[in-house]
């Protein structure tokens, strides 16, 4: 079985500068309760635009254009830096690839220059995913993310208790089923 045992974030949202959350207790199930207001839709969100970037912001928030969802999660408190960045590192434990740290980081740089621009690394076992001649890094992480780590399997896990009422488990395993048999050839 995966399992999440980290959340690494920088400059986002109420979270200016570097930020460890630890994911894993005793139990079987990591649970983030506090009051209102404090960051914990913060925490998922982070989590989901780690695994999967904008298509994940895209499930979560129809309808909102990311770039200017990322502009405004830029931490405010942020220290005044030359280049504006966000940055998540999820870590993970996986049966077959061992340790996997899953990083993006997001460059924002100005509209006339595309708004911003996207890092993805994938490193297993401290060692980064090696790709073909003429692969591109980040669609060969973000295929590889996906692999390990389906979105729908990403959405039934990575649930946020203010959104239940949105949450139908049909939809889901329909999905992953449709996704599992795409990863198969099926």
């Amino acid at each position: 079985m995966t399992t999440l045992t980290h959340l690494r974030m920088r400059n986002f949202k109420r979270f200016a500068g570097e930020h460890d959350i630890p994911l894993m207790g005793e139990g079987q199930v990591t649970l983030i309760a506090a009051q209102n207001g404090v960051g914990k839709t913060t925490i998922l969100d982070a989590m989901h635009i780690a695994l999967h970037g904008e298509r994940a912001f895209r499930e979560r928030y129809p309808g909102i254009r990311f770039r200017d969802w990322l502009e405004n999660a830029y931490s405010i408190e942020a220290e005044v830096e030359e280049y504006r960045h966000i940055h998540f590192s999820v870590t993970l434990e996986d049966p077959l690839h061992g340790t996997v740290q899953i990083t993006r980081t997001y460059w924002l740089v100005s509209e006339d220059d595309g708004g911003f621009s996207e890092e993805i690394g994938v490193v297993t076992n401290g060692k980064q995913l090696e790709l073909e001649a003429g692969e591109n890094r980040n669609q060969f992480a973000e295929s590889w993310v996906e692999a390990l780590l389906p979105r729908p399997v990403t959405r039934r896990f990575l649930v946020d208790g203010e959104r239940l009422s949105d949450f139908d488990p049909r939809d889901i395993d329909t999905e992953l089923i449709e996704r599992l048999d795409d990863l198969l050839g099926i």
